[in-house]
């Protein structure tokens, strides 16, 4: 049986979005020391990866295919 995300996958990226909430919380509580580099495991299309380099933190996500 192939995948869920295999039938969806083609429209997924353009129907999800950071959530304002969690995009305005993540850097409070991440809270990370200058020049640190953070990794989004799990990071799906990396919507949340890009609103946290937006805000000028170094960044890499990491989702399996």
């Amino acid at each position: 049986m192939p995948a869920k995300y295999d039938n969806i996958g083609f429209i997924y990226n353009s129907t999800r979005k950071a959530d304002p909430y969690l995009k305005g919380k993540l850097p409070e509580h991440l809270n990370p020391k200058e020049g640190a580099i953070l990794f989004d495991i799990g990071c799906g299309t990396g919507y949340n990866t890009n609103e946290l380099q937006k805000r000028g933190l170094t960044v890499i996500g990491i989702d399996p295919r």
